[in-house]
């Protein structure tokens, strides 16, 4: 079961890694005890299908790490401290990949992991209410999310610095139906007037 599962999650086509996915979800379904096997096995493989390529020059597909991050979001609750670990320790080059999609399901399992570490930091008090619980208390670790934080903050700010740092217009010219639009309007004066406007104001600003 967890070949197949592997097989469909691998696929270049969403299709086949939704349906990857479906087959997972059903794997959980399934008795913990029935199933413990599988799950373990899952783990191993999902976390070889996300993790950094191990030599130089070999790439592995956007999709396999897309779809290995579709199972990782949704075994990370129920997931052993091991596979979360791992987890963890590949996010950081799925959120410099040049793949946009595999970049925001990064995101989306980081925040899981997030949760997961939130939800170990409550401790149910006595009469069945949930409270903020102190680090060693029925397992759990209120150090669990600022520790997370403080691993991936630098990282996340990284990232938010370089892609919001663009320049428009040299990332226009990368579309031919934009470059073919600009000359029109540069033809008719409208586009060269106006950035020959924001030119000025640039040389102002300095």
């Amino acid at each position: 079961m967890s070949e197949e599962v592997t097989v469909l999650l691998c696929s270049k086509k969403r299709l086949n890694r939704d349906r990857g996915l479906a087959e997972l979800k059903k794997v959980l379904e399934g008795d913990p005890s029935d199933v413990r096997a599988d799950v373990e096995q899952l783990e191993a493989k999902i976390v070889g299908l996300i993790a950094p390529d191990a030599e130089e020059g070999v790439v592995t597909a956007w999709e396999t790490k897309h779809g290995g991050l579709m199972a990782a979001l949704v075994l990370i609750p129920g997931a052993s401290e091991r596979f979360c670990v791992k987890v963890k320790g590949a996010i950081p080059k799925l959120l410099e990949s040049g793949e946009s999609r595999v970049r925001l399901l990064a995101g989306e399992v980081l925040g899981q992991l997030f949760a997961r570490r939130a939800a170990e930091s409550v401790v149910p008090s006595e009469g069945g209410d949930c409270e903020g619980g102190v680090s060693g208390e029925s397992g759990g670790d209120s150090d669990g999310v600022t520790s997370l934080w403080g691993e991936v903050e630098p990282l996340l700010v990284k990232g938010i610095k370089e892609n919001i740092e663009r320049d428009i217009f040299t990332s226009a010219m990368d579309n031919p139906e934009l470059v073919q639009k600009l000359r029109k309007s540069s033809s008719s004066g409208s586009f060269g007037s106006s950035r020959s406007s924001v030119s000025e104001e640039e040389e102002e600003e300095e």
